[in-house]
């Protein structure tokens, strides 16, 4: 998934959120280390990633981005034995901010852009803190009622 719009329009903001939402906690990463996210990626259920802009989809990063999108099963050697192959295949929820749409079909394909807005959707408002505390304190009946109406109302109707 991917937030997508202009500067200063809060997509950071709302992927904090989200992230306190899901997580518990904040979580939001702006740093873009390869080796770091293949080990994360295999260590957590949601991985946010900020401010991924065209400039950093080379190398490393795309490498990571079509990883996880594509499924590919990454195979090594485990430490200090001859013949231990240990394979990886991270199953985690990347989520993204970014102000530049995708230039790669495979990522293009498999991601959710949701356009975020302050003219169409802000709130002059909005206290970022209020709400995250917000979250916080009514987390489980948050999620309790999204879980509540997937299996009452989604998974019915497939």
């Amino acid at each position: 998934m991917k937030l997508s719009g202009s500067t200063t329009e809060g997509k950071s903001t709302l992927g904090k959120l989200f992230v306190n939402l899901l997580m518990g906690f904040d979580y939001l990463e702006g740093q873009h280390h390869t080796k770091d996210l293949f080990i994360r990626a295999a260590a957590t259920p949601i991985l946010p990633l900020d401010n991924v802009e065209s400039f950093h989809l080379r190398g490393g990063l795309l490498t990571f981005l079509l990883w996880i999108v594509t499924g590919i099963i990454s195979s090594r050697r485990k430490l200090w034995t001859d013949s231990t192959i240990i394979k990886d295949q991270p199953r985690c929820f990347v989520f993204t901010t970014s102000i530049e749409p995708y230039s790669y079909p495979e990522l293009i394909n498999r991601c959710l852009d949701v356009p975020v807005s302050k003219t169409s959707h802000g709130n002059p408002g909005f206290d970022e803190m209020e709400c995250l505390e917000k979250i916080l304190r009514n987390r489980d009946l948050i999620l309790s009622a999204v879980f509540k109406l997937i299996a009452t109302e989604i998974l019915p109707a497939l």
